[in-house]
Order: C-alpha cells, then structure tokens, then sequence
C-alpha cells in the first residue's frame, strides 16, 4: 500500500511542476516574428505582431496554468482527494484548450511544445491510475 501511495504522491508532483514549466512560454523562442521578409522565432516577452487581445489571451492561459501548478504542489500535503482530482481535471482540459488555441492562432512551436506537456500528463495521469 506505500508504494502506491508513494506513485500518488510522485505523480501529484510531476503533474504540478509541469503545469509549472509554462512559464518557459514567456522565455522560449516560440512564436514568428516577419522582419523584412525573413522570420525570426521571438519569445512571447517580445512578440508583437499580433493583436492586444491574443496577447492577453496567451499570458492568461499561461498564468492559470502556472497558478494550478502551485495549488497542485500547495495542495499535496493535504491530501484532498476531491481538490486533487479537480485540480487534475482542469489543468487537463485547460492544456486542451491551449492546444486547440493556439492550432487556430497558427502558433506552430508553441502548439508542439504544449501538446509535449500534454502528453506527459496523460502519461503521469495513466501511472496514476495504474497506482491507484
């Protein structure tokens, strides 16, 4: 039994730092920047091109993600059960919308390296399940 507590543990702990990495966003050259006809890969701290309300749109879903992460790793400790799978559940469905957001906002780097994360969660969540 504490070893599968312990896969629990280490999974709520890989799940939390990863929801943690998006912060690389702001750092990663991901995103396209066309300067005299040549594109220039820029981090998100420097992509201007596009309208005031994407850019929003991106920090925000980098925020949140951020902000699960450290409730995730807060809320370990605790052992809440129900906060746990909800917050597992959210920070999913919110990697999905990212996903399909930025697919339709053509953002072709940040669109792999999120769905990496993705599938690393669906990894750690499979591991999850299997410790339970």
């Amino acid at each position: 039994m504490e070893s599968k507590s312990g896969i629990r543990n280490l999974c709520d702990l890989l799940f939390g730092f990863i929801d943690l990495f998006s912060f690389i966003f702001a750092f990663l050259p991901l995103f396209p920047n066309i300067i005299d006809g040549y594109v220039y890969s820029v981090s998100l701290l420097d992509y201007t091109p596009i309208s005031q309300l994407k850019l929003i749109l991106y920090w925000l879903i980098f925020a949140l993600l951020l902000v699960i992460g450290i409730i995730k790793l807060m809320l370990r400790k605790v052992k809440t059960k129900k906060a746990n799978t909800a917050l597992t559940a959210i920070s999913l469905a919110l990697n999905i919308i990212a996903v399909l957001f930025f697919a339709l906002a053509r953002e072709a780097y940040a669109v792999v390296v999120i769905f990496m994360m993705l599938i690393i969660k669906g990894i750690i969540l499979l591991k999850y399940i299997k410790g339970k």
